[in-house]
């Protein structure tokens, strides 16, 4: 099958006509968005802020690059995984809160989310998009989960979802906070850690549940 349908395709999921006709733009666009520059630049513009819907829930994304992660075709080996319903889902790695915001309208009783994202442009895509969708048992932390608490740098990429603590995607750069999750977890007195999922950081393929209890 060509690429071409697929990356297309992805549009039903966008809220809005005139959103999806700019997706469909951009998702032409990025095949030679490699080989030129300004059509990144177009691409960026006019695919900031789209509105997806993705298993009942509601999502404002910062770029068109967001939207491969909101098709459940490109990652059903991880939903497998998904069928925790009560206890503490830990996501390191939240980006505009996918996972965040699908866990906890799973979990019940007093099941709740520990967000981490330490990019504060993605945090706030974070924190706009559990008000979104009417959630009060997520706990979002503008930092990063590391081996030590500190601050260490963030190597920003041209891709929200793509910014790393080991990989320089360009030369710039920030500072963000870290923590370990047994800091917090000793912090916030948690006994009951059904779920962690890390997102590494290469490809989507990589995305790994370390373990599960």
């Amino acid at each position: 099958m060509s690429i071409i349908p697929v990356r297309l395709n992805r549009s039903k999921y966008i809220v809005t006509l005139r959103r999806k006709l700019k997706y469909c733009i951009a998702a032409t666009l990025s095949y030679v968005a490699p080989h030129a520059a300004l059509a990144n630049d177009f691409i960026d513009r006019i695919c900031r802020d789209l509105l997806v819907v993705y298993k009942g829930c509601v999502f404002l994304v910062p770029d068109y690059w967001s939207i491969r992660f909101f098709d459940p075709s490109d990652e059903a080996f991880v939903w497998r995984y998904m069928n925790v319903h009560e206890g503490t889902f830990v996501d390191v790695g939240a980006h505009v809160g996918k996972y965040a915001v699908t866990m906890a309208r799973k979990l019940k009783g007093d099941g709740m989310v520990l967000a981490f994202e330490p990019h504060p442009v993605n945090f706030k895509y974070l924190l706009v998009n559990l008000r979104l969708n009417g959630l009060s048992n997520v706990l979002p932390f503008n930092m990063a989960c590391y081996s030590s608490n500190g601050c260490l740098d963030l190597y920003v990429a041209q891709e929200s979802s793509l910014h790393s603590l080991i990989l320089p995607r360009s030369e710039g750069k920030i500072k963000v906070k870290a923590c370990t999750i047994d800091f917090m977890v000793e912090k916030l007195r948690l006994k009951d850690i059904r779920l962690r999922l890390m997102l590494k950081e290469l490809k989507l393929k990589s995305l790994k549940v370390p373990f599960k209890q």
